[in-house]
Formats: structure tokens, C-alpha cells, sequence
């Protein structure tokens, strides 16, 4: 037990060290070229009310996000908010620290670890939520048409974008059916070996179900919603 213990200790010391090492590399690329004397007299020049209430808004966003994640993912389990929550708050920090949004990869590691979930399932479940996401954004300028006089070239490229985000929709919608799945997936596995198909035709399964939570039709309003 003391060995094990000891070993233990050891990795957890390693791990630290990792991410404490990390992040000061990615802090040292951050400020790279940048004037520190000039941000410590911006930083006394700011009200900190406003930074106050910024962060406020910020965290009761992370809330909302976690509170509609928990709709998107009845169809796999109930889950309690706050580990949605906290999830959510590693995911940002990932995607503030990282390229290419990878910190919607963490936050689906993270809340399949803590909840016994399919991560498979939970990046599906957020795949879902972002085109949900990208469908409100966009429909944005086509409110804004009627009181701003918006250049048609936004107007058009909004279109477009918004046409993506429906047939994105569709293609997870229809994925997350039953059969489906398999019918898109034929044909593209067929020409890899058999392990391979197997490993990634049970990864497409898992995660389409992950992108059920619209199939439920009393989760429309309260995700519509928040």
C-alpha cells in the first residue's frame, strides 16, 4: 500500500508539474512583445466595477451553458448542474489557452470522467449545442436588417453560414435516428480493416448518441429558451 501510495503521489506530483510548467510557457507566448509597463497603468485606469460586473455576466453565461448542456444530455443521463458547470468552466479555459476550440474536446473528457459518460457521447451532445449556437448568431443580421442598414455582402455570407448551420442540424438529427447511421456509415468503413471499422463504427454510434437531446420533444422549449 506504501508503494503504491508513494507511486501515486508521484504521478499527481508530475502532473503538476506538467501544468504548472504548461502555463508558463503559454503566460511567456502571451505576453511575448507586449509592454507591460503600458498594461500596469491601463490596469489602474480601470474601473473595476465595470471588471466586476464583466465577470459576473461572464460566469452567469458559463451557467446558462451548463443549464441548457444539461437538457442536450437527458437523452444519455440526468446530470447535476454544477459538475456541468465546472466542465463548462475547463472548457472555456481551454478554448482561451488552445487552437481550434480544443477545449470542447477537455470539457468532454472532463464531464465523461466525473459522470461515467461516453465521451463519445458528451462531444456529440456538444457538437449539437454549438450548431444550436451558431443557428442563433446567425439569424442575428436578419434582425438587425430591419434597423441597420447592414451591407448586402454581410446579409448574404449570413445566409450562407445559416444554411450550413441547418443542414448540420439535419445531418445530426437524422444521424441520431436509428439505422441511419449505419446507412451513412457503409460505405466509407467498408474500405478500412475490420478492427478499424468496428473501433470507429461503436465511436459514431456513441456519438450520435450524444446529439439525441432535440429527439425529446419537452426539451425544444426550455433549450429554445436558454
Amino acid at each position: 500500500r506504501r508503494v503504491r501510495a508513494s507511486i501515486w503521489d508521484g504521478k499527481k506530483l508530475t502532473h503538476w508539474a506538467i501544468g504548472i510548467g504548461f502555463s508558463i510557457v503559454l503566460f511567456c507566448l502571451a505576453v511575448r512583445g507586449t509592454n507591460l509597463t503600458h498594461v500596469a497603468y491601463s490596469l489602474r485606469k480601470t474601473d473595476l466595477n465595470q471588471v466586476a460586473l464583466a465577470v459576473f455576466v461572464l460566469f452567469v453565461s458559463f451557467w446558462l451553458r451548463a443549464w441548457r448542456w444539461r437538457y442536450l444530455l437527458l437523452s444519455l443521463k440526468p446530470v447535476p448542474l454544477m459538475p456541468l458547470f465546472r466542465s463548462t468552466l475547463i472548457g472555456f479555459m481551454g478554448n482561451y489557452l488552445l487552437p481550434l476550440h480544443a477545449g470542447e474536446l477537455m470539457r468532454a473528457v472532463s464531464i465523461g470522467q466525473t459522470q461515467n459518460i461516453s465521451k463519445s457521447s458528451a462531444l456529440g451532445s456538444i457538437v449539437l449545442e454549438r450548431i444550436l449556437d451558431g443557428l442563433t448568431l446567425s439569424l442575428i443580421p436578419f434582425l438587425l436588417v430591419a434597423v441597420l442598414d447592414l451591407p448586402m455582402w454581410i446579409v448574404h455570407l449570413n445566409a450562407f453560414l445559416f444554411g450550413i448551420y441547418v443542414v448540420g442540424l439535419a445531418v445530426i438529427t437524422m444521424g441520431a435516428l436509428r439505422g441511419w447511421t449505419d446507412m451513412w456509415l457503409k460505405l466509407p468503413f467498408s474500405l478500412l480493416p475490420q478492427r478499424m471499422r468496428s473501433r470507429l463504427g461503436w465511436t459514431a454510434d456513441l456519438f450520435f448518441q450524444g446529439t439525441k437531446g432535440l429527439n425529446q420533444a419537452w426539451t425544444l422549449l426550455p433549450v429554445a429558451f436558454l
